[in-house]
């Protein structure tokens, strides 16, 4: 019988680092990287280092730009990443969710994810008519997950219990709250604010903005084949405040919660 090896169990450690460069390049160095940080944080010898990047190179996953010689993620990546969205149910199914959430409140809907433990992007929005200009829609968008933002507070209140302890274990440091676009700990009562999102399904969160005052109103979408309570998103509206009222707030909530079991069903 053949003895089973570390990379027939499961381990592939050159795969691993190539990887590991492609979430460098994604995260710390979205504008390129040179080949000594990419070698600082890899951990591996420059000979290591140009071995991974050749192949990657070869295959347009990663590119060099010839001018300055710093390596970032190359045109192929977004063929990839293309192709990824349309395999996703959860991507495919809502773009008519989002048309229909719109048409009923009259403002730009959005489709929000996680892409890492503390990080949201906007998978898809439709806008509406009267979008104000200074609001930021587009799919791909990057932002943090912190309870400034609703779709935040969402997945802080619904997506699995240890998500509030971390986090503020998290907050306790200055360095990760500067990550998190925070100038301060999160309020005390956050745990208590979370519980109350989870009992209503939804919330509104306010963001004052230097143009205009905008908000969102997010509910949780649940993946149905989880054996716990884990988010597969957050649908939300954004508007104006000034056009915000609790009746409104809560007439919106219903329709997003509406359009979220609908979206449930088709994953």
């Amino acid at each position: 019988m053949r003895r089973t090896n570390e990379t027939d169990a499961g381990s592939a450690p050159a795969l691993d680092r190539g990887l590991a460069l492609l979430d460098l390049l994604a995260g710390s160095f979205r504008k390129g990287a040179s080949a000594a940080q990419l070698q600082d944080q890899l951990k591996v010898p420059r000979a290591s280092l140009y071995r991974l990047l050749k192949p990657l190179c070869a295959r347009r996953l990663v590119e060099q730009d010839p001018r300055s010689g710093l390596y970032r993620l190359g045109r192929r990546t977004l063929e990839v990443g293309y192709l990824a969205r349309e395999a996703v149910p959860l991507v495919r199914e809502v773009k008519p969710i989002l048309r229909e959430i719109t048409q009923a409140t009259h403002q730009m809907s959005e489709l929000c994810v996680a892409v890492g433990r503390w990080e949201l992007m906007m998978m898809d929005v439709w806008l509406a008519e009267r979008t104000p200009a200074e609001v930021l829609a587009r799919s791909g968008l990057l932002f943090q997950l912190n309870h400034l933002v609703a779709h935040g507070l969402v997945y802080l209140a619904c997506d699995g219990e240890r998500r509030v302890p971390e986090y503020l274990a998290r907050m306790s440091d200055a360095e990760q709250r500067r990550q998190l676009g925070l100038s301060r700990t999160p309020p005390g009562d956050l745990a208590e604010r979370c519980a109350r999102v989870r009992d209503l399904g939804w919330t509104m969160v306010s963001q004052p903005h230097p143009d205009i005052a905008r908000a969102r109103v997010s509910v949780p979408v649940f993946d149905p084949h989880a054996s716990s309570p884990r988010l597969a998103g957050a649908l939300g509206v954004v508007f104006a405040s000034t056009e915000y009222s609790p009746r409104l707030g809560a007439e919106w909530a219903g329709v997003l919660r509406t359009h979220a079991r609908a979206l449930e069903r088709l994953l």
